[in-house]
């Protein structure tokens, strides 16, 4: 059986990857997955300790933001990263 590198149905992850996110001082940092872009500008984050967040838009770096306006223009609002036959 070919590694699951190797295998472009197995490659092909339902879910983006963990990422750093910054907030808007600067200060705080969190490593997570955006899971969902919300209506009323806000994103949940599934972090790295197993535990989701939901966080405003507007409390994020500029960096971060314009990562997610680039998902929401592939996604649209609402769950992101998931395939469409579940």
């Amino acid at each position: 059986a070919p590694a699951a590198e190797d295998d472009p149905f197995k490659a092909a992850s339902n879910e983006l990857p963990m990422r750093l996110w910054t907030d808007d001082t600067g200060k705080y940092q969190i490593t997570g997955r955006l899971t969902e872009i919300q209506e009323g500008g806000k994103v949940r984050l599934f972090k790295d300790n197993g535990k989701y967040t939901t966080v405003p838009m507007n409390r994020l770096s500029k960096a971060d933001q314009e990562y997610v306006g680039q998902l929401a223009a592939t996604f649209g609002q609402g769950v992101v990263g998931q395939l469409a036959g579940r």
